[in-house]
């Protein structure tokens, strides 16, 4: 008994301290506890797509944000199937938002301008965006096809498509379509980015994502950023493909790869049967290089206590430049959306079990749209890789100041197994490379201090 006090006095001694890299303006409490879509139309005001994307009742609201407020809210029928994605109207003071299979328009006051069945639309479109003088739409047939389609400013059809997997997301620049889709069956599972010409829907190029699964993508001058759950390689007990972990990718507009970073997932907790301890479900790109990745992380209190909280990290040139996780209250968190507003500020949908919220952050580093690079700011521990090891695995962390740094492995029980660094080093990201060959397999725990503030992770060596 005494034993385990020790170490659960120990793991609580090494919990994970995070100063936050983002500076909330406001956070204000939406409808429901399903939130998922924001769009930015300028001077200080956002579009609310609150609902859940599936055909489950419930309360389904658009609500306009102003100044930290709500300023109005449509409510939807709660027995409407979904609300799709929402998109501004070009030329006009408004935006249009998909709910079944009728297209709705409207105005920045709440006002409805008009709507209609898309009569093409058997299986509803739950994507949509739009260009000058088009709307571009896909929905989604048992997961396995997908159909675009492709309508004028006054909604008459102009082209369909169909295509294998899954569709879940649709970009449009100024010449060329989009899509981020993943193809799956019992033992694999790939994303596929895809560029489309707008006319013809021809396929001008294609890149696979191997073990990656359900996309999300954001585009600007600097290329294509791309982020996803990343496939463990073992099914679960019931058959199913288990994700964990996630991956970011970052490719130019002619479809070749630049970078990519992945984070794995950790050993779970012990007997614990929710095996799924980190995941991606947005991204946004930030200007002048790197994104902003928003979604959800588990947090090891001890080894059999855990709590998850939403996460948002910035990743730039491969690397994982900072890593914040948090949560609302004390409820499990996710953050299910995030986007750069025209002046720079973040914007994320945290999501809990007691409810929905809007939050805006000013992001440290980040001060105009033409020279804006997000830079470390705090002390960062990456998870090591690989995970588990034999014999040796990499510890990368970042130091935001020129300071004395310790990082040190420590056994099961909490003894001190050896030091990997302990000197006053410049800012900046370093690698370490940990031997093990002389250690027996089990569970270790490393933890890094860097003057006030610490972090620690723990790693498995399996001989």
């Amino acid at each position: 008994m005494k034993k385990f006090l020790f170490i659960l006095v120990f793991l609580t001694y090494l919990g994970v301290s995070l100063t936050a890299q983002m500076q909330p303006v406001f956070q204000i409490n939406l409808h429901g506890k399903d939130a998922y879509g924001i769009i930015d139309i300028g001077a200080g005001r956002y579009i609310i797509e609150e609902g859940s994307m599936t055909f489950a009742e419930g309360e389904k609201h658009l609500s306009m944000v102003e100044n930290g407020q709500i300023k109005w809210s449509l409510k939807w029928p709660e027995k409407s199937s979904f609300v799709g994605n929402i998109c501004k109207i070009i030329g006009q003071e408004g935006v249009a938002v998909i709910l079944s299979n009728h297209l709705f328009r409207i105005d920045y006051s709440g006002s409805i301008i008009d709507s209609q069945l898309l009569v093409e639309q058997y299986v509803p479109a739950y994507l949509l965006t739009r260009d000058e003088s088009r709307y571009y739409m896909s929905n989604t047939l048992g997961g396995l096809v997908s159909d675009i389609f492709i309508y004028d400013s006054n909604l008459q059809l102009m082209n369909r498509t169909r295509r294998d997997g899954n569709i879940t997301q649709i970009v449009a620049d100024e010449d060329y379509l989009y899509f981020t889709s993943f193809q799956y069956n019992n033992e694999s599972v790939n994303v596929i980015l895809s560029k489309l010409t707008k006319d013809a829907l021809a396929t001008v190029w294609e890149v696979t994502l191997p073990d990656l699964w359900w996309g999300s993508m954001s585009i600007n001058s600097e290329g294509i950023y791309h982020g996803a759950r990343r496939r463990v390689h073992k099914p679960d007990i019931s058959g199913d493909l288990l994700f964990d972990g996630w991956a970011v990718t970052k490719l130019d507009k002619s479809g070749n790869i630049l970078w990519e970073k992945s984070e794995p997932g950790v050993p779970p907790l012990i007997n614990d049967m929710d095996l799924s301890t980190v995941a991606i479900n947005s991204i946004a790109a930030v200007p002048g290089g790197g994104c902003l990745v928003a979604g959800r992380k588990k947090i090891f209190n001890t080894p059999y206590t855990s709590s998850r909280q939403a996460m948002i990290a910035f990743v730039d040139n491969g690397e994982i430049v900072w890593q914040d996780s948090f949560k609302v209250n004390t409820y499990t968190t996710n953050a299910n959306g995030i986007i750069l507003d025209n002046e720079n500020y973040a914007l994320t949908i945290l999501n809990d079990d007691a409810g929905s919220y809007l939050t805006k952050y000013k992001i440290d580093g980040i001060t105009s749209v033409t020279d804006s690079k997000v830079m470390p700011t705090h002390l960062y521990l990456s998870q090591n890789y690989p995970n588990p090891f034999n014999p040796s695995t990499k510890i990368s962390f970042v130091n935001p100041s020129a300071d004395h740094v310790n990082l040190t492995v420590y056994d099961f029980l909490g003894r001190e197994v050896t030091t990997l660094v302990d000197e006053v080093l410049p800012a900046g990201q370093k690698d370490i490379e940990f031997q093990a060959s002389n250690l027996a397999s089990g569970i270790y725990f490393y933890r890094l201090t860097s003057g006030t503030r610490s972090e620690f992770k723990k790693m498995i060596l399996l001989k």
